[in-house]
């Protein structure tokens, strides 16, 4: 982490604590009329806050480069398969499942225990599923089949919990990745896509919090928590003003990691 980013979290930090301040004291005000206590109530509830706010930093940052790590990882291991040929995934499975080819793109791990690496750039739909399962040979006895691909839709999961007598095992990339300790060494991918960034419901909210709306937010927070000081009935201000505040903090947060 360089200087620049330091005084960044540094600034980020101590608004929150500002805000958290700021917060418990309008509502201790509420329920305390003498001044100089709501301030040491307030005081000593922003301490604990601040303690906890410099924990959990600590922890994000070790998980976001474990994350950042893991997830880098995960996808190179997707490209990997993706662009392989079908004879080079089929001899790469082998190698970590024990099992041998039964047939083209099948692997045999037991007696009619088999395997099926499929792996294309969409999403595996239930009608793809179908057809998969469909080529397998000796289907009939065929007890469980593991399908390993880069994603599968919903309807393929509740399709594959529908199928009685046989075990239908839906596995991504990445679950196959932690599950069989692959050796991260060796996935050296011909080509590398770039993640897409979802959209929809996601975006809203990112709309929401956007740091451009962290100004407002606290504005209007402050206006209220000094109207709650003038109003008789003033728990709606109260209330209102506690939800703004949160939201500017937020806000104020996702301004700092753009500039990151």
């Amino acid at each position: 982490m360089n200087y620049y980013t330091k005084i960044i979290r540094g600034v980020d930090l101590i608004f929150k604590i500002f805000i958290v301040f700021l917060l418990v004291f309008i509502w201790c005000r509420f329920y305390v009329h003498d001044l100089a206590e709501a301030l040491l109530y307030a005081s000593a509830v922003t301490m604990l806050f601040g303690i906890g706010f410099v924990i959990k930093e600590i922890k994000k940052q070790k998980q976001i480069v474990l994350s950042k790590t893991s997830k880098t990882t995960k996808q190179q291991f997707a490209d990997f398969l993706m662009f392989n040929t079908q004879k080079e995934n089929i001899e790469f499975f082998n190698e970590h499942i024990n099992g041998k080819e039964y047939s083209e793109g099948v692997i045999e791990i037991t007696p009619n225990n088999y395997f099926v690496p499929h792996f294309t750039v969409a999403t595996v739909t239930k009608d793809e599923l179908v057809k998969i399962i469909k080529s397998l040979t000796n289907l009939e006895k065929m007890e469980k089949v593991t399908i390993c691909g880069v994603s599968f839709d919903r309807s393929c999961q509740m399709f594959a919990e529908q199928v009685v007598g046989k075990e239908i095992k839906l596995l991504t990339g990445g679950q196959f990745f932690q599950q069989y300790n692959v050796d991260a060494q060796k996935i050296k991918p011909k080509v590398q896509i770039r993640n897409s960034k979802s959209i929809g419901w996601k975006m809203f909210i990112q709309m929401l919090v956007d740091g451009k709306n962290a100004k407002g937010y606290f504005a209007s927070s402050l206006f209220l928590c000094f109207a709650s000081f003038i109003v008789p009935y003033n728990i709606y201000y109260i209330v209102f003003a506690s939800i703004l505040l949160i939201m500017s903090m937020e806000c104020f947060g996702q301004k700092n990691k753009k500039n990151i």
